[in-house]
């Protein structure tokens, strides 16, 4: 009856350390999907930055080309300084949007590497178990398995 209650003890703990093994292949598959979508989002994110600056630049650009126009044609000043207010209102709206977009891309970033960070825990913790599964297997008698 010992020897069927050990069988069972080694059943057990040879089913928990397959199960652990599948849970950290599947884990690990995960944090590669993850770790390339991360590396994907990334890129886009820069790019989306890169395209913000450039557009800033030449709303810069042409808020500065504006300026020189309106200083040029004397009766149309009116006008011409109206639309620069314009222009940069816009600017403006522009930047605060750079910047609202800036730091929603440092928000998602941190709430990936938090991510990456839990699934290093949960990765560590199935290793724990699964270190633990073999401590078990190794306790157990020779012959037992």
């Amino acid at each position: 009856q010992r020897l069927e209650g050990l069988e069972a003890s080694v059943a057990d703990v040879s089913s928990n350390s397959q199960r652990s093994r599948a849970e950290e292949a599947e884990l690990a598959a995960t944090m590669e999907r993850l770790r390339q979508d991360g590396a994907a989002v990334a890129n886009r994110m820069d790019a989306v930055e890169r395209s913000m600056n450039t557009a800033l630049v030449d709303a810069r650009s042409l808020q500065r080309r504006q300026t020189a126009d309106a200083e040029a044609v004397g009766e149309r000043f009116a006008t011409v300084e109206s639309y620069i207010g314009e222009l940069r209102t816009r600017a403006a709206t522009i930047e605060d949007c750079i910047k609202a977009s800036m730091e929603q891309n440092q928000a998602v970033r941190a709430a990936f590497q938090q991510s990456i960070a839990d699934l290093g825990s949960k990765h560590s913790e199935l290793e724990g178990r699964q270190q633990e599964s073999s401590a078990e297997v190794a306790r157990l008698p020779p012959g037992a398995t």
